[in-house]
């Protein structure tokens, strides 16, 4: 999935959105949809506004209902890392949303 990063720089905000579209994107069952449960930022260095950076999106595993996956903020080169998350995505039914 494509990966969507977001700085808000009033509120000092990050929002790493790619992890859901891939856990979507990967929903092959079209009664089902997948919701996030857990999502956890820890900021490591100052991003500024007009930087570059590359994000990576892992999925670590998936067990039953439960999909999670890890994704770093890096620089281009690699060298500093902005911010890691840690997601939980549930697959659930659509008819109990």
């Amino acid at each position: 999935g494509w990966a969507c990063v977001c700085l808000n720089e009033e509120e000092d905000s990050l929002s790493l959105t790619s992890a859901t579209t891939t856990a979507n994107n990967n929903n092959n069952n079209t009664d089902n949809a997948v919701v996030t449960a857990n999502l956890t930022i820890d900021f490591r260095a100052p991003f500024f506004e007009g930087s570059e950076a590359v994000v990576r999106v892992y999925h670590d595993e998936t067990k039953g209902r439960k999909i999670y996956f890890s994704a770093t903020l890096e620089s281009l080169d690699g060298k500093v890392v902005f911010a890691e998350a840690k997601s939980l995505f549930i697959r659930v039914r659509l008819d109990r949303l």
